[in-house]
């Protein structure tokens, strides 16, 4: 009786420790994943802000071409 009792709480330990080594890898993964949103974040807002600088200039080279005034 006593054995099986030994036996069960093993079991129950080793059982124990591969749901703690889950879960740590898990927080890892999830971790690594927030980091990978971070810098996936960053490069939109750097693509949005070089999106609007490039339409900013197409806007002011089609006044200058079309609607400043002309010398001459």
């Amino acid at each position: 009786m006593i054995l099986v009792c030994q036996e069960s709480l093993s079991d129950e330990t080793r059982q124990k420790l591969s749901l703690s080594n889950k879960l740590k890898e898990t927080e890892s993964e999830i971790s690594r994943l927030q980091d990978q949103l971070d810098d996936e974040e960053d490069a939109k807002v750097a693509l949005q802000k070089n999106l609007s600088q490039a339409q900013a200039q197409v806007g002011e080279q089609i006044y200058s071409h079309y609607f400043a005034p002309t010398k001459g």
